[in-house]
Order: structure tokens, then C-alpha cells, then sequence
């Protein structure tokens, strides 16, 4: 029997309280120093010109790579330096729940030791969102103990959230629907996952949005399109949604992404700030509280620690290149964690506790090995990164093709065209109107006056409940009023249908669903108004045939009708022949037909705008 496998690390047990008390000293808001705040106005305005110019030529011309490669084009023909290669060094796993705090405080104090081993006085940890509440607690029941560790939250997780509030603010109001018709997966794109393929779709849709915008002569800088947007808000709710939840929500990711991009820590802060009302107004209620007081942590850096973030340290890089820093959180799902879940790993192979310890204590040993061979293999010592995959052919292409098929949204309610909106905010594909209690187009507002009550209160404040202030049109989507009646959300009735069968009340269940209360035949139509599509006609055929003799079939028949698109699958395709071989298939079959009686051939038309275009 082999020996039971030993933890590496000394394990370091937590004797704090289980809920920590905001400290008095943590909850003080701090001046950013002079030549942050200089380099953060020269930061913004760069990166804003920047995205108006990307905005202006990739609505103007086809061929332009998007967002990626357009700034690595511009890094490129710039003259940029290459930024260096980060190394990485992987250490034992901690054989704990992740959300051990006696897992958090071993790791710390590791952290600590190896960083002073390395004469390095500040440790920068960073970890995502859940794991960084137990570590700011852990940090404020030790805090001398932990005075010089610096937390950070993972960039590309907060990212995934921002895009989730995104989502949250805007369901309902037809974005769902129009990147449905591109992008598969859009409602998880929405929640936050397909990273990064979700910020893909939201900024080519914002681009289709903003293409007549740009192109206007009286449009010429940033200001001018900015202060016409803010002017078309102000005439509609509707185009105020669009332009506050979604069209700014969208540059403040172009942004965000800039600053890990280039290693901009004042724009990365500046970016950080314009996010948290939306977390606030979307109920994202953990990256509201601790996405604040992150920021807060941060903006008090000073000395060293400040002059390394300033410089780009902050950021990681694969490879040596230009446009091509990334976050840590992603650096290590993109490497670590990649070797662990790939073909091959560890998962599906066993559950045997001692292997699955020997395998994990020895992952880092084997992450670095399996690295380092690639790095021979592929000579990646020498590699640099000076062009983005978004500039070749055959992504240009793809994207070209993906804006063109965005461009449907001619067919829509337009988002910012305030003269065709009527007075409530309005689904621009479905044309539903929402309730007067819905308050999402001043979400932005509202978040904003939210975050500065919730930070007001601190440290008393700090774990107190945060309550949701915005109504979104979902939340406010159980009916809506045509007239003097109100028609019901499909999966309102439906619950309560269910709550009327289990309850003992002496209700005729007949009696309630002879009246109509959907807006649509339900069996046929989804509650927008489009046609669910039958995907098992097979099915159906089989089940309602019925088989009968041969004898009792009539013989007095004239005609028979085929169906041209189904008699072509049940044409038998030789193996190895060729076209010409089908269609003298499909004439025999025809033929065979016509020995006995008249065949009629027929083949389905769809006219423009049908019920049935969807099917096509």
C-alpha cells in the first residue's frame, strides 16, 4: 500500500470572527495622489478619442478588424515597444473547500512568506469575488498581521458580472431578441458566461446602433456624439434605456478592457468607478459591495507599490507583444487551470481520494513541465505578439458577416430614433409597451445615488442588506394592460394553474381557462409574437399514422400528391456515386409512380413575411 499523500504547506487555522465588523480604519476614503489624477485625465481622453475613431471607421469601412485588432494595428503603427513576457510560477494546491477560511488564511500566509523570500515588502493577492470576501475578512481580523497585503478582485470575473448587470437592466427590451438573430447563446451571453465572445456581440450590436450616428456631419469628436446622445435621451424613456444601460455600458467595457490591454492602472480605476452604479442598479449585490470597497483599497496604494502599478505591472502576459496584457485571474484559467480540465486531465479518470490528492499536489510540478516543453517545441521563447487574430482574413470576414446580419435591426423599433417611441419604454422587436412602475431607463441614477447612501454608512453599513431600487420591464412583466383588459405572462397562468391544482379549493378548472388570457395561441406562438418551430415532424407523422391492409385500401385512385422536399430524403443516395446517379434515382422514382396513376410533384413556397419564414 502506498503511503497516504502529506500537505506540502503548513496549514494555518483562522480564529477570527465568523462575520468581521468593517474596521474603522478600512472604511476611509482616500485622495488619489496628483499625478494619478493628471494621468487618469490623459488616460480617459486618449481612450475615449481612440474608441470614437475605432466606432467612426468600423461603420464606415468592411474591411477594419475589430476592436482587438484595430488597437493593435494602432500599437503597431505607433511604434509601441513590446511589453516583456510574464513568468509564472505554480505552487501546491491547498487540499481545502476553496471557501475554507482556513484554506484563505494558509494561502495569505504563504503569500507572505514567499514574497519576503524574494525581498519583495508588499504582497498583491488576487483572487475572484467569492473568495475575496473571505479574504478581506480574514485581512480586517488580522490586520496588523496583514497590513501589507494588497487585494485584488479578479478583472475578467468582474467583467462577466458587468455584462450580466448589463443583461439584467436590458431584458425585456428586444437587445435579447436582435442578438438572437446572429449570435447563438445569447441568454447565457447575457448572464455573464461566453467569455469573451458575450462582449463581442453587445459591441457589434452597439456599433449597428450607432452607425447612422457617427456618419452625421455635425458628428465629429467624442463631445459631440456623447452630447447628441445625452439630447435623444432626454426626448424618451426608451432611448434613455438604450443610451445609459447599454450604449455607455458599452464603452465603459472598451475602456476596461484598454486599460488591462495597455497596462493603464489610472484608466483601469477610472473604468472600475463607472461600473459600480450598474452593479448597484442591477441587484449585483456582492460586486457592489466588495467592487467598492475594492476600488476604495486601491485608490489608497502609495510608494512602491503605487509606482509598479502605474508603470503596467498589474497586468500579465502570455508572450512578449503589444495590446496583449490580460488579467491574473484569466492569466491562470488560460494556464493552470487549463492543464488540470483539458483532454486527458484528471477528470473521468478516478475518485479515488489519494489519487486525486497526488495528482492535485503535484499539478504545479506538471503545469510547468508541460509549459516549458511547449516552450521548447514551439521556440515561444522567442515569439512576440504584434498582430491579433481579429486582423486576418478569415476573421474579417467572419465579423463583416456577423455586422451584416446585426443590420436587421432596420425591421425594428430604432432604439434611438425618440420620434417613433410612445410615451413608455417599448420592447423595439415586439412593440409591447412596459408598466408605469418600470424605472429602468434612470437605473444609472439610481445606482449611483444608491452606491454613495451605501458607502455613506460605512463601516456600520457595510454588511447591511442592499436592496434592489430599479424595476426592470421583466420584473413588471406579469401583465400588460390593451385597453381595459390585462393580458397575462404565459408563465404567470401557467404557475398559477399549477398553485389552483394543488390548493384544496372548490375551483371549476374549466371554467378559468375558458377565458383568454394570452396575448397568442400559446401552442404556437412564443409570447413575442414568433412561431415555435415543430423539430420532430418525424414524430408526429408516426404517431398519428395508422397501419391498414392492403385489401381495405380503395383502388379507385386518380392522383397522388408527393411532397418534392420530402420525396428528396427518402431518395436512397448511392454511396459512391454521384449527382447525376440521384437524379436518375429520383426519375425512377417518379416513374415507378406514374405506371399507375397521374403524380403531382409539389414543392413548398414560402411567401415573403409568412407565418412559416422562420422555418426557411
Amino acid at each position: 500500500m502506498s503511503k497516504p499523500s502529506e500537505y506540502e504547506i503548513e496549514i494555518q487555522w483562522y480564529q477570527g470572527p465568523k462575520k468581521v465588523q468593517m474596521p474603522e480604519q478600512f472604511s476611509k476614503k482616500s485622495v488619489l495622489p496628483l499625478k494619478v489624477l493628471c494621468s487618469s485625465v490623459v488616460s480617459q481622453r486618449r481612450a475615449k478619442e481612440l474608441d470614437f475613431t475605432f466606432i467612426n471607421e468600423i461603420t464606415s469601412n468592411s474591411d477594419l478588424p475589430e476592436f482587438n485588432g484595430f488597437n493593435t494595428m494602432v500599437a503597431r503603427d505607433q511604434g509601441q515597444g513590446l511589453k516583456p513576457k510574464t513568468k509564472a510560477v505554480y505552487l501546491p494546491l491547498i487540499d481545502m473547500p476553496p471557501s475554507d477560511p482556513d484554506r484563505m488564511m494558509t494561502a495569505l500566509t504563504e503569500a507572505k512568506r514567499l514574497t519576503k523570500e524574494r525581498g519583495q515588502n508588499k504582497v498583491v493577492f488576487t483572487c475572484d469575488q467569492q473568495l475575496y470576501k473571505i479574504a478581506v475578512d480574514i485581512k480586517w481580523a488580522y490586520p496588523e498581521q496583514f497590513s501589507d497585503v494588497t487585494l485584488r478582485l479578479g478583472g475578467m470575473h468582474m467583467l462577466m458580472s458587468f455584462v450580466g448587470a448589463i443583461g439584467t437592466l436590458m431584458d425585456g427590451s428586444g437587445l435579447c431578441d436582435v442578438s438572437c438573430s446572429t449570435f447563438a447563446g445569447v441568454a447565457k451571453m447575457l448572464s455573464g458566461k461566453k467569455f469573451p465572445q458575450n462582449i463581442r456581440a453587445l459591441r457589434m450590436v452597439m456599433e449597428e446602433l450607432l452607425r447612422e450616428i457617427v456618419n452625421r456631419a455635425d458628428i465629429k469628436t467624442i463631445e459631440d456624439m456623447l452630447s447628441y446622445l445625452d439630447k435623444v435621451a432626454s426626448k424618451s424613456k426608451t432611448s434613455k434605456l438604450w443610451v445609459d444601460c447599454f450604449v455607455k455600458a458599452v464603452f465603459i467595457i472598451m475602456l476596461y478592457v484598454r486599460a488591462e490591454q495597455e497596462g493603464d492602472w489610472p484608466l483601469h480605476l477610472y473604468a472600475v468607478q463607472q461600473m459600480l452604479p450598474y452593479f448597484f442598479a442591477s441587484g449585483h449585490v456582492n460586486y457592489a459591495r466588495f467592487g467598492l470597497y475594492y476600488l476604495r483599497s486601491v485608490q489608497s496604494l502609495e510608494g512602491d507599490e503605487l509606482s509598479r502599478f502605474m508603470k503596467g505591472d498589474h497586468v500579465l502576459r502570455h508572450v512578449p507583444g503589444i495590446w496583449n496584457g490580460i488579467w491574473s485571474d484569466m492569466f491562470i484559467e488560460t494556464t493552470f487551470m487549463r492543464y488540470g480540465h483539458g483532454p486527458g486531465r484528471i477528470i473521468g479518470i478516478t475518485l479515488k481520494r489519494e489519487t486525486l490528492k497526488t495528482w492535485a499536489l503535484s499539478l504545479h510540478i506538471c503545469s510547468r513541465l508541460e509549459q516549458d516543453t511547449k516552450d521548447l517545441a514551439s521556440n515561444e521563447q522567442v515569439s512576440k505578439q504584434t498582430q491579433h487574430k481579429e486582423e486576418t482574413t478569415w476573421r474579417k470576414n467572419a465579423d463583416r458577416a456577423d455586422r451584416e446580419s446585426i443590420q436587421k435591426l432596420d425591421l425594428c423599433i430604432k432604439p434611438l430614433d425618440p420620434s417613433s417611441h410612445p410615451s413608455s419604454i417599448v420592447n423595439i422587436v415586439s412593440g409591447q409597451l412596459a408598466d408605469k412602475t418600470v424605472n429602468v431607463h434612470e437605473a444609472v441614477k439610481i445606482g449611483t445615488q444608491q452606491m454613495k447612501d451605501f458607502e455613506k454608512g460605512w463601516p456600520k453599513s457595510f454588511n447591511c442588506t442592499i436592496s434592489k431600487r430599479v424595476t426592470t420591464i421583466k420584473d413588471s412583466k406579469k401583465h400588460i394592460k390593451i385597453g381595459n383588459k390585462k393580458v397575462y405572462d404565459t408563465t404567470v397562468i401557467y404557475s398559477r394553474v399549477i398553485g389552483l391544482q394543488a390548493s384544496s379549493r372548490d375551483i371549476d378548472i374549466k371554467n378559468v381557462l375558458s377565458h383568454e388570457l394570452a396575448p397568442v395561441p400559446t401552442s404556437m406562438f412564443h409570447d413575442s409574437g414568433e412561431m415555435r418551430l415543430c423539430k420532430s415532424k418525424s414524430d408526429l407523422k408516426n404517431r398519428l399514422a395508422i397501419e391498414s391492409s392492403l385489401r381495405c385500401a380503395s383502388t379507385n385512385v386518380k392522383a397522388t400528391v408527393l411532397d418534392g422536399s420530402a420525396v428528396l430524403w427518402v431518395i436512397h443516395w448511392p454511396a459512391k456515386g454521384t449527382v447525376l446517379d440521384f437524379v436518375q434515382n429520383f426519375k425512377n422514382y417518379l416513374e415507378k409512380r406514374l405506371q399507375n396513376v397521374d403524380v403531382y410533384l409539389v414543392f413548398d413556397r414560402y411567401r415573403d413575411y409568412s407565418t412559416k419564414t422562420l422555418t426557411r
